[in-house]
């Protein structure tokens, strides 16, 4: 996978982290949500909504969760 932009988009109660992967690319993906009070990593639902579960928490995971992300987005769930 070839590296892309990444673009953050706030919301009320999200951050939405979005991936381009060329400078054609109007929309991108939804790559992941942060919640903004806890700062829990979700995976995206869909374009707009993450997924209900945590996947980390930047706030208080090693290494700011970055442990549970990969190029791809967040991890799923074991």
């Amino acid at each position: 996978m070839k590296p892309g932009t990444l673009e953050i988009k706030h919301g009320k109660k999200y951050a939405k982290i979005i991936i381009k992967q060329n400078p054609t690319d109007k929309h991108g993906s939804a790559w992941a949500f942060i919640n903004k009070e806890t700062g829990d990593i979700l995976k995206p639902a869909n374009w707009s909504t993450p997924a209900k579960h945590s996947r980390g928490n930047i706030l208080t995971d090693k290494n700011f969760g970055i442990d549970r992300v990969s190029a791809y987005g967040p991890a799923y769930l074991k």
